[in-house]
């Protein structure tokens, strides 16, 4: 895929719009209402004909994919102990289907700024590109690329923003790109590891083959060397810190299950991954809010020790936002966990 000639598609609420390497706007076309309405995708099939339609002529282009003012979402939160609740009020204020919405944090300076879009769209849009033969490389906003959120971007925009592409760091929200990618660096690892060993073996038949084939060298039969026994001065002992004999125990850990979503069911099923971890799970229910995106936790502040190994147990299966908040409410539990959508 080296040497693919770039093209920028910029994605608005009503319209797409795409610009050559040279800066020159090569399509603009009016997305259909019936298709896509209020940044939601309402019909998959008819946005996709349509886009297939219009961008036929895009082929083996390497495609980088702004994101308008229009369809991105991005506020200031505190840097503290509750970042992750702030940026679930976030998601809960944009207007848009909450299983969607996909959340980038973006730290500029002494500020944290959280910034959120509909996954949905862009990675539809990204799918029918790849299809008709491209490659999607990055989704990024385009409020980070100077005068790329104007009605119609000039030829010097356009090159200003390929020079950022290619030296500067910011925030991406092509991860499904990124696991694609992922997975074809693995099978290309497998692949020459394979080739190796195979290498490898066939070496070690030739050098069994060829020595079976030659003449036993004579064996000199070496004169004994007496063995010294070394003197028996003990070994010293080493002692264990506190910090290493102290271990977690998970069955120590009295949990609470909640689920933050509108599917039944999740919370049971964050029940029984627990325990099978070791965890005690008290009991479980519903949260007051049904619109968590990812898993939440919350641990007393004499259980925060347990912080760290939960949050590893919980990442290996859903996506858990970094612990911050300290649980207040009353109960035997001392811990909650909050189950999202992912």
């Amino acid at each position: 895929m080296f040497g693919l000639d770039k093209f920028i598609i910029v994605l608005k609420s009503k319209y797409i719009e795409g610009y050559d390497n040279g800066g020159n706007l090569k399509i603009r076309i009016e997305i259909p209402m019936e298709a896509v309405e209020k940044q939601e995708v309402r019909d998959v099939k008819k946005f996709t004909d349509f886009v297939h339609s219009k961008f036929s002529f895009l082929r083996n282009k390497q495609i980088s994919i702004l994101l308008s003012n229009e369809i991105v979402y991005f506020k200031e939160i505190k840097h503290d102990a509750n970042q992750g609740l702030q940026i679930q009020a976030f998601i809960d204020e944009i207007p848009i289907n909450n299983t969607s919405i996909t959340v980038k944090t973006l730290p500029i300076k002494d500020k944290v700024y959280v910034v959120g879009t509909n996954r949905e769209l862009y990675e539809n849009l990204a799918d029918i590109l790849e299809s008709l033969g491209n490659r999607v490389v990055n989704v990024v906003p385009a409020f980070l690329f100077p005068n790329a959120n104007k009605v119609t971007l000039a030829s010097g925009d356009v090159k200003n923003v390929f020079r950022s592409l290619a030296k500067d760091k910011f925030i991406d929200f092509n991860d499904k790109g990124k696991r694609k990618e992922a997975r074809q660096t693995s099978i290309v690892r497998i692949e020459i590891m394979a080739l190796v060993l195979g290498g490898s073996l066939v070496f070690l038949f030739v050098m069994i083959f060829m020595r079976s084939q030659s003449k036993p060298a004579a064996v000199e039969i070496a004169t004994p060397v007496p063995v010294v026994s070394p003197s028996a001065s003990p070994l010293p002992t080493l002692m264990p810190t506190s910090s290493a004999s102290a271990q977690l125990a998970r069955k120590d850990l009295l949990v609470l299950v909640l689920n933050g979503t509108k599917v039944a069911g999740r919370a049971a099923e964050m029940k029984d991954f627990l325990e099978e971890l070791g965890y005690t799970v008290v009991d479980i229910g519903n949260a007051p809010t049904r619109s968590y995106l990812v898993t939440n936790i919350l641990l007393r502040e004499e259980s925060k020790e347990y912080t760290q190994m939960l949050f590893d147990d919980l990442r290996t299966t859903y996506e858990v936002a970094s612990p911050a908040a300290r649980l207040e409410d009353e109960g035997e539990h001392e811990a909650t966990v909050i189950v999202g959508e992912r």
